[in-house]
């Protein structure tokens, strides 16, 4: 677990700089497993903007038979949202990609071209938490030949990875960037991630941050103090998110 050498408590409130810009996030209503009404996309924007985040690339799950997410889609949900007259930042800081799993799907949207990156062909790519494909590499390598650059969210949370540094330094190795779930720093997921996340900042193995926000009881563990052995690692990452500056 998290243990800072002086025992001084921190909110993550405090290593946000002004105008971060959070990465992966489910506040687009209706389209996955995250908010389900424009009202709750709008209470997740309002409570997460008390953590000094003022930008969102939205990235609903895009998943074979349980949310083919297209484009049009997406842009829908985006656009639902952005009307809204109550929003607690400007409608144009929230735009819109996906988070893709490596599945057979996946394949298919990037030979047609259908798929939206987060920024300078950034895609936000994900796998089962039981097992990896067992064509990974080719699917990663398929698409970087077509000119994207893999960001992996959350490898914190496959548990197939955890104690196999090496295998997680292969991923690297091969053009992925590692996005920490923000959450799994603060025991949120259980033991066995907020072990690895440990494991991985040591390792200086992260790129980029994100708060795969879904709910409010995401949000409530965003706010709760955390004790942390030392914040260097995680707060360039952080900053590191000015880079998809909107």
């Amino acid at each position: 677990m998290w243990i800072f050498n002086k025992s001084k408590k921190l909110f993550l409130a405090d290593i946000i700089p002004d105008g971060f810009i959070d990465i992966h996030s489910h506040i687009l209503p209706g389209i996955d497993d995250g908010a389900t009404t424009v009202e709750q996309s709008v209470q997740l924007l309002c409570e997460l903007s008390e953590l000094n985040i003022s930008a969102f690339i939205a990235t609903p799950h895009n998943i074979q038979g349980v949310w083919e997410n297209s484009p049009e889609k997406v842009n829908q949900s985006l656009q639902a949202l952005q009307k809204q007259d109550n929003l607690p930042i400007d409608a144009t800081k929230i735009r819109a990609s996906s988070e893709y799993m490596l599945d057979n799907r996946f394949r298919e949207l990037l030979k047609t071209n259908k798929v939206v990156a987060l920024k300078d062909r950034y895609l936000l790519v994900e796998m089962s938490y039981i097992a990896a494909p067992i064509n990974l590499y080719e699917l990663l390598f398929e698409l970087q030949d077509q000119g994207y650059k893999p960001i992996l969210a959350h490898p914190e949370r496959y548990s197939f990875l955890h104690g196999n540094m090496a295998e997680y330094k292969r991923l690297k190795q091969v053009g992925c960037k590692f996005q920490l779930n923000l959450a799994s720093i603060t025991g949120y997921y259980g033991q066995g991630p907020n072990r690895a996340a440990d494991e991985l900042l040591q390792a200086k193995l992260y790129d980029f941050v994100g708060t795969d926000v879904h709910h409010s009881r995401h949000i409530k563990a965003l706010k709760s103090n955390i004790l942390l052995k030392k914040t260097d690692e995680l707060q360039q990452i952080i900053n590191a998110n000015l880079f998809f500056q909107i």
